[in-house]
């Protein structure tokens, strides 16, 4: 849902959106899912181990924005990848697992999004305001 908003007129225009993709939340050598009654169709959740490689983590970050329609084509957005080889930095700076939203202005953190009810449905409405979307 954030891709399409970044994807707007109004959104490019309300911020510089960033994607940060990082380690596998399910990865069959850590955690595995097994149900992909969540996955639209797409099969199991995950069938791969966690990366050590950033070339690895790339891979999957490239089948991840494909699979949920984004595109990294896109000038709306930059999607970018945490990487393992550096000891997955974005990760143990910004706490983001599972999924996490965050507002930044200049270099500080002014807002961060987190699920109500599993769901971060609210939360995208609070962003939405705060941009005036």
């Amino acid at each position: 849902m954030m891709a399409k908003v970044a994807e707007s007129e109004r959104g490019r225009a309300a911020a510089k959106w960033k994607y940060v993709y990082i380690a596998e939340a399910h990865a069959m050598d850590e955690w595995p899912l097994h149900s992909g009654r969540f996955n639209k169709g797409r099969g199991p959740v995950i069938v791969e181990t966690q990366p050590t490689e950033a070339l690895e983590r790339c891979k999957l970050a490239r089948k991840f924005a494909a699979d949920f329609g984004m595109k990294l084509d896109d000038s709306s957005y930059e999607f970018l990848v945490d990487n393992p080889e550096e000891g997955d930095s974005f990760e143990k700076a910004y706490a983001p697992w599972p999924v996490r939203l965050y507002l930044l202005k200049g270099l500080k953190v002014e807002w961060v999004a987190h699920p109500t009810g599993c769901s971060y449905e609210k939360a995208v409405g609070e962003l939405m305001k705060i941009l005036e979307l």
